[in-house]
């Protein structure tokens, strides 16, 4: 995860303003990375974090809050990483499991950085070090399509930006909550 350029990518998710919040409706923010509400609106009153700033507050936040924290992890596997199939239906079981993790008042939240780093060799066409990670953590045959923390929260969470299903299903021009009008 020190790589510039992937934190680079991943910084442009990043969205420290509720003008940015509201204008994309997509990213990461402060409002839902389990900070305190003092925390919260601190970090959205002082200036933007730049790249670097950004990098070091997410991995300490990874390595000194999230993962020390977390008492249980999880694995969804698949057999075959290139089957789309596998891979909705682990999206669905993954859906299934915050689902029900939710109604047992539990914590939930995906891992997918080591599916990210994997992807990027793939893309770069380098060794395949964290493909060869993901599969070993499916400790037996097949491949980690996604991985999962569960805990208790120490608050309860706040609900991210998303975009509305009208914008996701139709067709649009223009601004971002403004869907084309149906003929």
């Amino acid at each position: 995860m020190n790589e510039p350029a992937m934190l680079a990518e991943q910084f442009r998710w990043c969205r420290q303003t509720l003008d940015q919040i509201q204008a994309t409706m997509d990213g990461i923010s402060f409002i839902a990375t389990g900070l305190t509400d003092l925390q919260v609106r601190t970090a959205m009153a002082l200036p933007e974090l730049g790249e670097d700033d950004y990098a070091r507050f997410a991995l300490d936040q990874i390595a000194n809050v999230q993962m020390p924290n977390t008492p249980l992890f999880g694995t969804i596997t698949v057999k075959d990483i290139t089957d789309p199939v596998q891979l909705v239906e682990a999206g669905r079981l993954l859906q299934r499991l915050h689902l029900e993790a939710t109604t047992r008042g539990l914590g939930f939240q995906p891992i997918s950085q080591l599916n990210w780093m994997a992807d990027r060799e793939e893309a770069r066409g380098t060794t395949g070090e964290f493909r060869r990670r993901t599969a070993a953590l499916a400790h037996g045959p097949g491949t980690m399509a996604i991985g999962l923390r569960v805990g208790h929260a120490l608050r309860p969470a706040r609900a991210s930006a998303r975009r509305s299903l009208t914008y996701v299903l139709l067709p649009r021009v223009g601004s971002l909550h403004t869907p084309l009008p149906l003929r």
